[in-house]
């Protein structure tokens, strides 16, 4: 059984080497949306403060079940 024609095989692998081209700058546009939330999400952190202090929940919590 032949394989395909030499001009069939070198337009198969332009094909797959564009696919592939296109797929790594669509990792690196991914990459950098992933680095600007994580950018934006490490300042509204800042921006917020604390709701609750962890410590004084649980202490609260324990006054309320002892009462």
């Amino acid at each position: 059984m032949m394989g395909p024609p030499p001009r069939v095989k070198m337009q198969i692998a332009e094909s797959r080497r564009i696919y592939a081209e296109e797929k790594e700058e669509e990792v690196k546009l991914l990459e950098k949306s992933v680095q600007e939330l994580d950018s934006t999400i490490s300042v509204l952190e800042d921006k917020v403060p604390p709701i609750f202090d962890l410590s004084l929940m649980f202490k609260f919590s324990s006054r309320l079940v002892l009462r």
